[in-house]
């Protein structure tokens, strides 16, 4: 039961508490449930990775120990909450993967209301996925300097990186979930698909890398 503790993030104290618990002879169910009450130290709260860059190896930690990629993952908001949908370029939600409306020709084929707006057939938009916000920590392992060779700064060379859906302590909200103002939003759109530059003229697309188009 401890090793579905995420000890790498309780603070030292809570760990070696943890510990001395199981070593009393503490039942481990209830040594885990101590722990889950704490902030941050529950693996299914938390996704973690471990990776050596010189060694060139990657090591999961926390809830994604003996999981695999895909759907095992669907249970963290992050990703299994995300969905792909239409955007209009006033950000408007138009219809989501599945629904009616949707539509990956560029424009809308039928109507939509969305409150009191209605689009009509024909208003562009973009095909999108809707990405809810996660958190994020940050733990360096190994770190070289670079004084010695005459530069600056350090390189990492290894980290342990942690994300979870939920605000737990000592993680911070990642920064493409802020506005322009700095306040927290609560999902982003990226874009489901490459950009890509159609000539009409020649009507076919341009797939030779050439720096034509006029931003």
């Amino acid at each position: 039961m401890i090793g579905e503790i995420c000890t790498i993030l309780a603070p030292k104290q809570l760990r070696s508490k943890a510990q001395r618990m199981l070593s009393s002879g503490l039942d481990p169910a209830f040594v885990y449930r101590f722990i889950k009450n704490r902030e941050g130290a529950v693996s299914e709260n938390v996704l973690g990775l471990e990776v050596d860059f010189a060694n060139k190896s990657f090591t999961r930690l926390c809830g994604a120990v003996g999981k695999s990629r895909g759907a095992d993952f669907d249970s963290f908001k992050m990703y299994g909450g995300r969905r792909r949908c239409n955007l209009t370029d006033d950000g408007t939600v138009t219809a989501y993967y599945g629904d009616t409306a949707y539509t990956e020709t560029g424009r809308l084929e039928q109507a939509v209301t969305v409150g009191n707006t209605t689009y009509p057939i024909g208003t562009p938009v973009q095909v999108m996925v809707e990405q809810p916000k996660f958190y994020y920590k940050t733990k360096p392992l190994i770190i070289e300097s670079q004084e010695a060779g005459g530069g600056t700064g350090f390189h990492l060379r290894k980290v342990q990186y942690f994300i979870s859906d939920k605000k737990l302590t000592g993680f911070k909200l990642h920064p493409a979930f802020r506005d322009e103002n700095g306040a927290s939003v609560n999902k982003i759109y990226i874009g489901a698909y490459e950009g890509s530059v159609y000539d009409v003229s020649a009507g076919a697309y341009i797939d030779d890398d050439s720096q034509v188009t006029d931003f």
